[in-house]
């Protein structure tokens, strides 16, 4: 029994509509070390065409660009990126960035945006956490002398020893 228009269009629809829904492939959460530099994922597996491709930070209700491609137009970094944000390669399906020297004004949402014709934009976000890499330093003092004494160390049998710590940071 051949198909009738209703199931044609049926099947078209679903495929508009399915594939409108399936945004950019990013990880959901990504750690960011401050002062060292984080890559944003970005895949767009999206059969549409796709005539640009950007980055957005999320500001409570509003969002700011961060960086944005354009096959004809090419790229643009925001005043507050420039240096430290770009794209990992030049492709329209890899949206991946590299954003460097991590600060904690850098923790949050994060949006992958396509937009593709002629269905408009897909996205999908991801959420930047920054944490501070701390230094920690032991010393012992063992037998009235200043040891030092790492992780995995072995002390000589019978000596004994205190534990110091300190630390050592940037903010």
């Amino acid at each position: 029994m051949p198909a009738g228009p209703g199931l044609a269009l049926a099947l078209l629809l679903s495929r508009f509509c399915c594939s409108a829904l399936a945004g950019p492939i990013v990880d959901p959460h990504v750690t960011a070390v401050w002062g060292k530099n984080v890559t944003l994922k970005c895949i767009i597996d999206i059969n549409e065409t796709i005539t640009q491709i950007s980055w957005e930070k999320i500001h409570g209700k509003s969002a700011q660009t961060v960086v944005v491609h354009h096959p004809e137009y090419g790229f643009s970094v925001q005043r507050e990126y420039h240096g430290r944000v770009s794209f990992k390669n030049s492709s329209l399906i890899d949206a991946t960035i590299s954003l460097n020297n991590v600060s904690f004004s850098d923790a949050g949402e994060y949006v992958c945006k396509a937009v593709t014709f002629p269905l408009g934009n897909a996205q999908s976000s991801t959420t930047v956490t920054v944490f501070v890499l701390l230094l920690l330093q032991f010393e012992g003092i063992c037998q009235d002398t200043v040891m030092p004494v790492t992780a995995g160390s072995t002390l000589p049998h019978g000596v004994k020893c205190t534990l110091l710590s300190s630390w050592q940071g940037e903010f």
